[in-house]
């Protein structure tokens, strides 16, 4: 039998958030944050090493192994309203991919040929190489979380997709996040 939602929770982190753009947020205070805050394409199915759709509604990968085509959900919503498309897919690998984002994500992602806007809710991902292990990256976070085209202060005004939405910060003191109302997967937060 399921419980009621709501209610709230204080974690307690040692450090502080040093940045939560997740193009180059990599310590362990900003993944909880990061992961909380977006979403990815791919996730986890929980407790397995199964991976399953998220952002993504479905995958097709080529013969060859070289194309990913990717069928977006519709009706996902950033925490500041905007619509979640394709544009957004592009811009956050191309931005990840950029020598001056100085993203971790570079190098696990340096096999991306390019990536094409084929309408709002299709994206495709051209790869040089067959690779194993880009559906695990893509739903791995904060590698594979996709960010919306056009807002520029990630660090410390993240805007996601994911299942809370920032509140406020103070650093050295609190970060506070609410549940997202708009969240995409049915009874969550």
């Amino acid at each position: 039998e399921e419980g009621p939602q709501g209610g709230s929770i204080i974690v307690t982190y040692k450090d502080d958030i040093v940045t939560l753009d997740p193009a180059i947020g990599y310590d362990w205070v900003n993944w909880s944050i990061i992961k909380s805050l977006f979403s990815r394409l791919m996730d986890y199915k929980p407790g397995t090493a199964e991976l399953t759709p998220s952002l993504a509604e479905s995958y097709d990968i080529s013969k060859d192994g070289l194309t990913y085509t990717f069928k977006l959900r519709k009706g996902v919503k950033f925490h500041n309203g905007q619509d979640f498309t394709a544009e957004d897919v592009k811009y956050t690998f191309d931005r990840i991919l950029d020598p001056a984002t100085a993203s971790p994500s570079a190098t696990l992602f340096s096999g991306i040929k390019a990536v094409t806007v084929i309408d709002p809710f299709t994206v495709k991902f051209e790869l040089k190489a067959p690779s194993a292990t880009f559906l695990s990256y893509l739903a791995t976070n904060p590698n594979g979380v996709i960010v919306p085209k056009g807002v520029t202060d990630l660090k410390t005004k993240p805007v996601g997709t994911g299942p809370f939405v920032f509140e406020s910060y103070e650093p050295n003191q609190q970060f506070t996040l609410k549940a997202n109302p708009n969240y995409y997967e049915e009874k969550q937060p």
